[in-house]
């Protein structure tokens, strides 16, 4: 019998919030003219490694499965992708080849160990042990897969990581600093974002507006209102109403921020 790993499906991404995607099918051909035995594969391993970028981000912070089986084990030491337990089977047939597949999966994890860098993380994956019954399987071990996988992550938000305490006043006319980053649904920062232009308004009784502070152009998912840039706002007319300031991006993503004065 033979093993025949990417004959038909060999992903190079996979997006940071999907349901379990297939990246790489496992094909089991019993050939049908050895022993007259079924050939019946037990467990498989993979070797999953970083092959670059992730962060803090190891292979645990992805779930596992084989055409939806559970992985049964995940080491982030070793690298090893663990199924047992299995029963896939390609018959004999009486002298004329059969075949079964299967696809390993994978989904990055709601919330991973580093948001700030799963983007563009890549894995490297491998066939690298496997288990059987029946007629025995001849193809050699480890199996590489083609090319690598990469994660991809595309905004859908804004999120603040830097700003002023809850409670904290701030002095009219004294810059403070704020940080805005490009977020998918889980809080996973978009590296790829660069240009994009974040902008700072504000709206409440009688103010005057925003001095310093008004525009930030994001880079690698980041938009900075600090050093030179920090917001300063100006004194409003009536400080007795709400002060609210909007941040948005130019694609119209907003986040709203409301203090009482």
């Amino acid at each position: 019998s033979t093993l025949v790993a990417g004959g038909t499906t060999d992903l190079s991404t996979v997006p940071s919030v999907a349901g379990a995607t297939a990246i790489w099918d496992v094909e089991l051909t019993d050939s049908g003219f050895a022993d007259g035995a079924d050939t019946t594969v037990t467990a498989i391993t993979f070797t999953v490694t970083v092959a670059s970028g992730g962060g803090a981000n190891t292979i645990d912070d992805f779930t596992w499965s084989l055409s939806g089986t559970a992985a049964a084990s995940v080491n982030a030491g070793t690298g090893q992708v663990s199924f047992t337990g299995l029963s896939i089977t390609a018959n004999d047939n009486l002298g004329s080849p059969t075949s079964t597949s299967v696809n390993l999966e994978v989904r990055a994890k709601a919330s991973v160990t580093d948001k700030a860098n799963l983007d563009n993380m890549t894995l490297g994956v491998s066939l690298t042990s496997v288990s059987s019954s029946g007629t025995s399987i001849a193809t050699a071990l480890p199996i590489a897969k083609a090319s690598n996988v990469a994660v991809t992550v595309t905004a859908t938000a804004l999120n603040i990581t830097t700003q002023p305490a809850p409670l904290t006043t701030e002095v009219i006319g004294i810059g403070f600093d704020m940080v805005v980053e490009y977020v998918d649904a889980n809080g996973n920062r978009d590296l790829n974002v660069a240009g994009d232009t974040v902008t700072l308004t504000r709206s409440d009784t009688g103010a005057a507006g925003v001095t310093q502070g008004v525009s930030a152009a994001a880079a690698s998912g980041v938009a900075s209102f600090t050093g030179a840039n920090q917001v300063v706002l100006d004194l409003p007319a009536n400080i007795t109403g709400t002060l609210t300031m909007t941040l948005t991006d130019n694609a119209g993503g907003s986040i709203n921020l409301s203090a009482s004065p």
